[in-house]
């Protein structure tokens, strides 16, 4: 018997110079065509690849059980601003509601409408806190930016592009305040060095000693991001 896959989603990128398959557990399935790929192409490449597919989903499946559990969590702890949320689920309502500490969720009680309507606010949560922390962090250490992005990234904690503007991924809000402060300090220290090199070592020093421990605290940090939410 085949394996149940679930519904894979297109997208074409004009940077894309192949066809790619990625899977994700909480995005399911998705298939990257380049330019110049037609839909017959990629539905042929799609069914070349039905076997691994089906035996990739099957590995991710047993390895991240969590993500294909429908128990809906009860409560919400954003650890940077050591605040918790009771969730509440209510089946009418279109958007989602905040009463103090308590986050009227519309729609059924399940992993999946929770991600879908806690994840907006959760952005807007970090779009309000951490552009006031990164001025907090340049203010102390004189070390200046541009502006601040609060996007939904996939792979990152953070980047600082070259014109000074500092992206920050909404689930560091899941974390210490410390690590969020290291964070900060990272990707404003990169508007001086753009590299890791020995200057851009010494300059996080200066003003954190600890950067080491809190940067492996940092690379193991999506541990802490509740399974939910996903990436």
């Amino acid at each position: 018997m085949r394996q149940a896959l679930p519904k894979i989603q297109w997208r074409r990128s004009r940077r894309a110079r192949r066809l790619k398959l990625a899977l994700c557990p909480w995005r399911g399935i998705e298939l990257v065509l380049p330019p110049g790929v037609s839909e017959a192409q990629g539905q042929a490449f799609l069914d070349s690849r039905r076997d691994w597919m089906e035996a990739a989903w099957g590995r991710i499946r047993r390895k991240v059980p969590e993500a294909f559990q429908e128990n809906a969590p009860e409560s919400l702890l954003l650890a940077a601003i050591g605040r918790r949320y009771d969730l509440q689920y209510r089946p009418l309502g279109d958007r989602l509601e905040q009463r103090g500490n308590v986050l009227l969720v519309p729609g059924p009680a399940t992993q999946s409408n929770a991600r879908c309507r806690i994840k907006p606010w959760l952005i807007a949560q970090g779009r309000e806190i951490l552009p006031q922390w990164v001025a907090r962090v340049g203010e102390r250490t004189g070390l200046a930016h541009q502006r601040v992005q609060v996007r939904d990234q996939r792979t990152r904690w953070g980047s600082c592009s070259a014109r000074g503007t500092i992206s920050l991924n909404f689930r560091i809000l899941f974390h210490e305040a410390r690590v969020v402060d290291y964070l900060i300090l990272h990707e404003l220290c990169h508007t001086r060095h753009m590299n890791h090199g020995p200057q851009f070592r010494a300059l996080v020093a200066r003003f954190e000693p600890q950067w080491q421990s809190l940067d492996r605290q940092l690379s193991q940090a999506a541990g802490g991001v509740p399974g939910w939410i996903g990436w």
